[in-house]
């Protein structure tokens, strides 16, 4: 019977580049609980970013299972369709498209779930004015600082109200101001939003204000945290 308490989960997980010349992770087994606030750590090159994407479907295990709710989804297909849906990413480097402004941005994500152009465009502007981003809607990414280009990220990740949310090195090209402004807005969207969220990062600070962190070294999770049951965590 599949746990209702997980939302996503890796069972055995192990991803080999180049021909098995690069084990970016080694059997590792990790679940996801539903509405947690789970901090992925550890090294560059330690296999963090390949954890969160196999989460979501951008990359596929080399052996083991990739689990959602409970069954695994079986095709690219499948996947695109829980992105679409109940999956939010923020990547570091903002992957904002360079041609359409913050507005058209977040409204992106919304084409082919929300069929009507003013509900998209007035999900996008409650998107943006949540974060503080209301008289930047029709500015494109060059024009604005990296952390407003990070916040228009993250509400583009939100537009269609994903379950999990999942953060890469979201702090990771900003400076300290910017930093500590994009981790509050974090920490508000996971209490507010009760959705699951799942970060990567170097910063200590932005991993303190989680429930639950893990670490990991050379492809495997190292540091189970207390109450983690051992079976959690492939050491």
């Amino acid at each position: 019977m599949p746990d209702d308490s997980l939302i996503a989960a890796l069972e055995g997980v192990s991803r080999i580049y180049d021909g098995g010349r690069i084990s970016a992770l080694n059997s590792v087994t990790l679940h996801v609980r539903r509405n947690e606030f789970l901090v992925i750590t550890g090294p560059s090159g330690s296999g963090k970013s390949t954890l969160l994407h196999l989460l979501c479907g951008l990359d596929r295990p080399t052996q083991g299972r990739v689990l959602f709710e409970g069954s695994e989804p079986r095709s690219s297909k499948e996947w695109t369709k829980l992105r679409a849906k109940r999956i939010g990413f923020v990547f570091q480097s903002f992957n904002l498209l360079p041609t359409l402004t913050a507005l058209e941005n977040i409204e992106v994500p919304m084409f082919g779930q929300v069929s009507l152009r003013s509900d998209r465009r007035g999900r996008a502007m409650e998107l943006l004015s949540g974060m503080g981003l209301s008289d930047r809607a029709g500015q494109f990414p060059s024009e604005l600082s990296g952390g407003e280009r990070q916040r228009v990220a993250i509400a583009r990740a939100m537009a269609n109200n994903p379950d999990i949310l999942l953060a890469d090195e979201p702090t990771g090209n900003l400076d300290s101001r910017s930093s500590a402004e994009v981790m509050k807005l974090l920490f508000d969207i996971q209490s507010k939003s009760n959705s699951t969220l799942v970060i990567v990062t170097h910063d200590r600070d932005l991993a303190k204000g989680a429930e639950r962190t893990i670490n990991i070294v050379d492809g495997r999770i190292s540091q189970p945290e207390a109450g983690e049951e051992t079976a959690a965590c492939t050491l």
